[in-house]
């Protein structure tokens, strides 16, 4: 949940909520089924994340780790709360390294690949391009209720394939910080995440597949455990006292 793609996902499957009435705290639990050729993997977080307007928090209950977004400043933090360092970068470089990602031209993609057949390195280029491809958003006719609150259910899909379903509970309205986010990391003038503006009210729930090069597959289930409208104290969202700032290293910090 760490990585700048799931870090995007989360902003956008998490995120949907409205700041006319406040800020928000929420419990989270995220389940992610790994499957290899070796077997599958299951694993499981809970996070508690922050909202207020232009700022939000996430931080991991599993290993004491954070991330905070200043959307009001443009930056980004990476919190290690157990160790008290962090690691910050601006936003426009965080998107400037997607772009590179996407295109193949980052240092560590061309590391990784230099070593491969010209065929492998266009199989690995054309996996980027199709993992950063526009998605489309369609609201279906199904409902549930989650804690208490109607949900409507929504595809999205990614070349003709689902590829993500998310509940999402209108009655808690819709705020910009998401989109927000997402138009400051997006490279280039193609928003891939655009579509997301369709879905009204905070998801409540998400699942998501993702396809992995050499068979290998990502489930991810993550669902809303508890909501409270309440007012947060600023200092949430700023570096505690006494943390020791580390040099930024952005291909360190999405390691995380």
């Amino acid at each position: 949940m760490k990585k700048l793609y799931y870090i995007a996902i989360m902003v956008i499957v998490g995120l949907s909520f409205s700041t006319a009435f406040g800020g928000y705290i929420f419990q989270e639990k995220s389940t992610t089924e790994m499957t290899t050729p070796m077997g599958t993997n299951l694993s499981t977080d809970y996070s508690t994340i922050y909202i207020d307007k232009g700022k939000i928090k996430s931080i991991n209950s599993s290993d004491s780790s954070g991330v905070i977004l200043r959307i009001d400043k443009g930056m980004l933090y990476f919190v290690d709360y157990a160790k008290k360092t962090y690691q910050e970068a601006p936003v426009s470089e965080i998107k400037a390294m997607t772009k590179s990602i996407m295109g193949g031209d980052s240092p560590r993609m061309k590391e990784a690949m230099k070593d491969l057949p010209k065929e492998q390195q266009d199989m690995m280029k054309d996996m980027m391009a199709k993992m950063f491809s526009p998605m489309s958003v369609s609201k279906t006719k199904e409902t549930k209720s989650i804690l208490g609150h109607k949900c409507d259910k929504y595809s999205i899909s990614r070349n003709g394939k689902e590829v993500m379903e998310i509940w999402a509970a209108e009655d808690l309205g819709m705020g910009d910080e998401y989109l927000q986010f997402l138009e400051m990391i997006s490279p280039g003038e193609n928003n891939m995440f655009s579509e997301f503006n369709k879905i009204k009210g905070m998801t409540m729930e998400s699942e998501m597949v993702m396809d992995i090069i050499g068979g290998m597959k990502s489930k991810n289930n993550t669902v809303m455990t508890d909501v409270k409208e309440t007012k947060i104290n600023p200092d949430e969202f700023e570096i505690p006292s006494g943390f020791k700032k580390e040099k930024s290293d952005l291909s360190k910090m999405l390691k995380h």
